[in-house]
């Protein structure tokens, strides 16, 4: 099958006429006749009934003509990418993928866009948002993807992937309705010692970043008596339980509910993900962001060093 083929189906299917169809793909009616019964042959089913004077779909050709636009569309995207790659190469600008995980991630990224606004004339980029840690390490090992930016963990060094610092992301507590501390209104911050009475949870799991592996064992260690429960029982949370606390690095809050940074270390190490095989490019782009990063209050805190 050709795109000229598949072009020429939709043309009729979309006209409910071949007269009309060859008119608007300049070709003869003969011409385009010929090549809706050769993607037939092809395909091995009918696609138009030929019972009736009036153009119609068979039933094969209803589902054939749904996925006939996605694969459309595709061809058309894909045409797209690889001209703007070749403009890309031909202009000397280097191209690469960004690998982004989450929502959070992205609007993260949106604001690295912004700062890296100055250098677009030497660098072209594309985000592709992955649904996993592992589908985003696996494609910065192949080169699917060059870079991407995370909160530090264990697995990032385990595999072998550089990790680039370049902020420090505070550790956020939500309290549930009715949990609030007494006396806070609202607190700037907690310090840890204020949790021993407190249901805690965690929002991600174990091994997801090393700050929270570190807090952890901290918690365990000095306050044996603290009960940590399931994340998602903060939203089922009643005045009858103690104060629950749910935990989360500042990058993930929504921002609906009212949270205060947590009083312990200094937070979560943010920084640029990528191969040890990464082009020079990349890495100039991601030092780049690095030198011009200014503070966004209560998000992150640049680092220096």
């Amino acid at each position: 099958m050709t795109i000229h083929q598949l072009q020429s189906f939709l043309a009729v299917a979309e006209k409910q006429s071949f007269t009309a169809a060859a008119d608007i793909l300049y070709i003869s009616q003969s011409a385009l006749s010929q090549q809706i019964r050769q993607l037939e042959h092809q395909l091995g089913f009918q696609l138009f009934d030929r019972s009736t004077r009036q153009v119609t779909l068979t039933e094969a050709g209803r589902s054939f003509y749904r996925n006939a636009q996605q694969l459309q569309a595709l061809y058309a995207y894909a045409l797209s990418e690889g001209q703007q790659l070749q403009q890309l190469s031909s202009c000397h600008i280097k191209h690469f993928c960004i690998g982004c995980l989450g929502d959070q991630f992205f609007q993260l990224w949106g604001d690295l866009f912004r700062i890296a606004m100055p250098s677009a004339e030497q660098y072209a980029s594309r985000s592709v948002r992955y649904e996993s840690k592992e589908a985003l390490y696996t494609a910065l090992l192949r080169g699917e993807a060059q870079i991407a930016a995370l909160l530090e963990n264990e697995d990032i060094h385990r595999i072998g992937l550089d990790f680039l610092p370049f902020a420090r992301v505070p550790e956020l507590c939500l309290f549930a309705p009715g949990a609030l501390p007494v006396g806070s209104d609202p607190l700037p911050r907690i310090h840890l010692e204020e949790l021993q009475d407190h249901l805690v949870a965690f929002h991600n799991h174990p091994g997801s970043n090393s700050y929270e592996d570190s807090l952890r064992r901290h918690l365990r260690e000095q306050m044996p008596q603290l009960q940590f429960v399931d994340p998602k029982d903060f939203f089922t949370y009643t005045s009858s339980c103690p104060h629950f606390t749910l935990l989360l690095p500042a990058i993930q809050y929504s921002g609906h509910d009212p949270a205060v940074s947590l009083d312990w270390g200094q937070g979560h190490r943010l920084g640029f993900v990528t191969s040890p095989h990464t082009d020079q490019g990349v890495l100039e782009y991601a030092r780049y962001i690095k030198e011009h990063l200014t503070a966004i209050p209560n998000f992150w805190e640049p680092l220096t060093e």
